[in-house]
């Protein structure tokens, strides 16, 4: 458990390269025309970056509740 909470530092920055990177791709997918041909350009970009909120959502609440166990 000790060498988990650790290591949870570290996945932390991958979450926050993880974001960052997932938005910088959704941009570029779209401005090189690459997304999926039955989503309309708007829409991709929102739902993409809706669901980095929700990944950083769910982080959020583990890093809140990892001092239960």
């Amino acid at each position: 458990l000790a060498l988990h909470r650790k290591l949870g530092w570290l996945g932390m920055g991958l979450v926050v390269a993880m974001v960052g990177m997932g938005s910088v791709a959704s941009v570029n997918a779209i401005v090189e025309h690459r997304q999926p041909p039955f989503f309309q350009p708007a829409y991709f970009l929102a739902l993409t970056n809706v669901a980095l909120v929700f990944f950083v959502a769910l982080v959020a609440a583990a890093i809140i509740r990892r001092r239960e166990l």
